[in-house]
């Protein structure tokens, strides 16, 4: 059980990995602000650090066209990244608002002692 596992041997010091809505992203990005991608440039093997994000999508497309080739690299990204299940195997998760007041992130990650 991850619950049971000790922070200090968890694989992954900070992760996260779920939909964003691709144009505040984006925006984040261009302007230099801070996003979640920026924390992966922080991961060392001493502290990994796994960001996988994707855009949100409505029936397959995204929702906003000048951003279709960045959601693109994104969804490439995710693919590459581990499951969402070994994931929390981490000392940290995030849990960023979504578009409901209750998400089930939460849950999940409080389930697997993070």
């Amino acid at each position: 059980s991850l619950a049971a596992t000790p922070a200090t041997r968890r694989r992954y010091w900070l992760t996260f990995r779920g939909t964003t809505y691709g144009y505040a992203t984006m925006q984040s990005v261009e302007s230099g602000r801070t996003s979640l991608l920026n924390l992966s440039r922080l991961s060392s093997p001493r502290r990994p650090i796994v960001v996988a994000e994707a855009c949100h999508k409505l029936h397959g497309h995204h929702l906003r066209p000048d951003s279709r080739e960045f959601c693109a690299g994104l969804d490439r990204a995710m693919a590459a990244a581990p499951p969402y299940m070994e994931l929390l195997n981490t000392t940290f998760a995030l849990v960023p608002g979504g578009r409901q007041p209750a998400s089930y992130r939460l849950n999940e990650v409080l389930a697997a002692g993070c």
